[in-house]
């Protein structure tokens, strides 16, 4: 999951520059999915709790490496950025164990 949350982060800063999308799109946005077939294969195979763990394991890197790489600590907008999509990260990812674990255990 950390390396997701890293190459996420990474490519992220690359705009896709075919068929105009160089606005609207980042290599980033198809790393990212990966991020939630870790969190439904550590579900399916390890369980809920371990899954939940991931996320928070991914979730604590993505934080730091942010921390750790920014260059700007100055800049409030970076600041909101960064706290916005930790916060999209681990709402989204602990809903996907949740969702999924009952989706799993046919409790729907």
């Amino acid at each position: 999951m950390g390396a997701v949350v890293l190459s996420s982060n990474y490519l992220v800063q690359f705009p896709i520059n075919h068929y105009g999308l160089n606005e609207i799109l980042t290599y980033g946005a198809f790393s990212y999915p990966v991020a939630f077939l870790v969190t439904d294969l550590a579900n399916r195979v390890y369980g809920k709790l371990i899954a939940r763990k991931i996320v928070y394991i991914g979730f604590i890197i993505g934080i730091s490496s942010t921390l750790l790489f920014s260059t700007n600590f100055s800049d409030l907008i970076s600041l909101r950025i960064a706290i916005g999509s930790g916060t999209a990260f681990i709402v989204a990812q602990l809903l996907d164990v949740q969702i999924f674990d009952q989706l799993r255990r046919k409790k729907w």
